[in-house]
């Protein structure tokens, strides 16, 4: 026997179904672009981006330098739109985007830089000497970071003239 089914109310009570099209769709722009972060060789590093609305909702990746990340490392997790670096190195700079993708395709931040400074350290430090009074005396030392530290000289906690 063929139902046929002229009101909606009727198809409800008997449980007929209809197929309503599922629309996907991806916006072009991100809720929130990742931010330009600066950190001392060894901090933490957090990037945070929000990826466009879409549906169904995107997941989010992330790339660095146009390489998709490998969130398997130790040192890296992604939750939801936030990138986290552990123990930053000098080698985790660079650029950094994230991707939002769902069935409709993908979209990319706009990119964000991830700069990693290393602290000042002594290559050389000053070693004590004895000298006669009125004699000339030199003391050496080096350091290295970056940025290229400046070195400044105290004696007594007042700073000494530069020359």
């Amino acid at each position: 026997m063929k139902k046929d089914f002229t009101n909606s109310s009727a198809a409800l009570q008997s449980g007929a179904f209809w197929k309503v099209p599922f629309i996907s769709l991806l916006r072009d722009d991100f809720r929130q672009n990742p931010t330009d972060v600066v950190v001392a060789a060894g901090e933490p590093a957090i990037l945070e981006c929000q990826p466009p609305r879409g549906h169904p909702e995107p997941t989010i990746y992330w790339k660095k330098d146009k390489v998709r990340i490998d969130d398997k490392e130790d040192r890296i997790s992604i939750r939801g739109g936030k990138l986290m670096i552990s123990n930053t190195r000098k080698s985790d700079a660079g650029m950094y985007t994230c991707v939002g993708t769902n069935m409709v395709g993908e979209r990319d931040s706009d990119p964000a830089e991830l700069t990693v400074f290393e602290r000042p350290t002594f290559l050389r430090r000053p070693i004590n000497q004895v000298v006669l009074e009125e004699e000339a005396v030199e003391f050496r030392c080096q350091v290295q970071g970056d940025p290229q530290p400046t070195v400044r000289w105290k004696k007594d906690d007042a700073d000494l003239p530069r020359g």
